[in-house]
């Protein structure tokens, strides 16, 4: 990032086969991300967001008729046009950026002592919103299993609302890397009677797949299951609205 000293760098890209226009339009796809260890976000409040926490740019575009420009970054302006190929939207907000990944941090999640673990949870705007919840009520981390939506999706970024920089966030851990953590593991289930009166710390919660609920390896490392009480006829809830009850009453627990 420049200093406030320092002037910041326009360029114009005008051509759709430009190499840095062809980058950021490849890392909508997942494979793309992870090879080259990036992820595209757009919008300004995202990107502020972002270099709040301390994450490193590659690239910054933007459309001078739609954003007004005030970052101390680099910036390539382009046409409206490029930033629909860069973008997954349909109306772009004007500004995106590709910003490189960081590696998380192991030694904050063995200290951390209220964990979310999402097992399986297939939705990227449930993934986004649970992130974005955990943040709300003061969860110091969340884990992802191997066959979550992924982390830096499109979808998942702009659900979690900028969520995703401020949590230690860590993906593809098994049920045998989260039993190793040695926290003690509370699973949603409609198996479950209720709720405990008094949750022991330090503590993971477990939110299962949307369809399927938790899976038997986590079942199996579970120290006890909880259920949401419901007075209603309905069997069960949405995967996102679940965990933000869930949340809320792991926080009066503690």
């Amino acid at each position: 990032m420049l200093s406030k000293e320092e002037a910041v760098t326009f360029m114009e890209i005008t051509s759709l086969e430009n190499k840095s226009v062809k980058l950021a339009a490849s890392l909508q796809k997942k494979k793309y991300r992870d090879l080259h260890g990036k992820f595209l976000i757009e919008g300004m409040k995202l990107i502020r967001e972002a270099m709040a926490f301390g994450y490193e740019f590659d690239s910054v575009f933007y459309v001078p008729d739609k954003v007004a420009y005030d970052l101390d970054l680099p910036a390539y302006e382009v046409s409206y046009e490029i930033l629909c190929k860069i973008t997954d939207t349909v109306t772009p907000q004007g500004i995106a950026a590709i910003v490189k990944g960081k590696e998380p941090d192991f030694v904050k999640l063995q200290k951390a002592q209220r964990v979310v673990y999402l097992d399986r949870v297939q939705d990227p705007g449930n993934v986004g919103t649970i992130i974005r919840t955990a943040d709300a009520f003061g969860f110091d981390a969340v884990i992802l299993s191997k066959e979550c939506a992924d982390l830096y999706s499109p979808k998942v970024l702009r659900s979690a609302m900028g969520s995703v920089f401020h949590l230690e966030i860590y993906r593809d851990f098994s049920a045998e890397d989260l039993m190793k953590l040695g926290k003690k593991i509370y699973s949603s289930s409609l198996e479950a009677s209720n709720m405990p009166e008094k949750i022991e710390l330090p503590a993971v919660l477990v939110i299962g797949n949307e369809g399927q609920g938790i899976s038997e390896e986590i079942k199996a490392v579970t120290d006890e299951f909880v259920k949401i009480p419901m007075a209603g006829n309905a069997e069960s809830l949405n995967a996102s609205i679940a965990a933000g009850i869930l949340l809320y009453e792991f926080r009066l627990k503690y």
